[in-house]
């Protein structure tokens, strides 16, 4: 799984499936969880049908819900990834909401490739803010921005929140 986190960048998180004996369980992989769903028997007809829901549903939901970021998408006609960084806006002191304004930034390099399997294995990005014209152009020399792919929401009212230093 740490294989995954390292070379698929717009992973959040991996879902995982175990057999034993004729019982699946469904596994969630993330930064810090790891949920594990009860035994569904695929040699009862409940167990069956949970299991063939479950496969339906992965084939309709949105990618965000099979553990992507859908903030960042592969450019493969430059090899690189975009990266849509969303502004945030304060409402009176409480949770920070999107706004519609976002900026767009591009990279190849990161800085921590989340190399661990739990705790706090978050991506940091090398990333330029115009966009390449060719698969040579976002070199780490050329790069001026570090984006860093999540952070642990503030209890901070936005005017006071250290994060807005970096």
């Amino acid at each position: 799984m740490r294989e995954a986190y390292v070379m698929q960048w717009n992973i959040r998180h991996i879902w995982g499936l175990t057999l034993c004996g004729n019982a699946v369980r469904v596994c969630s992989f993330g930064n810090e969880h790891l949920l594990v769903s009860r035994d569904m028997k695929l040699s009862e007809k409940e167990g069956r049908a949970k299991f063939i829901q479950l496969l339906v549903y992965w084939s309709f939901c949105e990618e965000h819900r099979l553990g992507y970021d859908t903030t960042m998408s592969w450019l493969p006609e430059l090899k690189c990834w975009q990266i849509e960084v969303r502004s945030l806006q304060a409402n009176d002191g409480e949770k920070q909401t999107p706004t519609a304004d976002s900026k767009l930034f591009y990279t190849r390099s990161t800085i921590a490739a989340a190399e661990h399997l739990f705790g706090r294995h978050t991506r940091s990005f090398l990333a330029t803010d115009t966009k390449p014209v060719c698969t040579e152009d976002t070199a780490a020399e050329n790069c001026s921005f570090v984006i860093k792919d999540s952070w642990v929401e503030s209890t901070f009212d936005a005017d006071n929140d250290k994060r807005n230093e970096a």
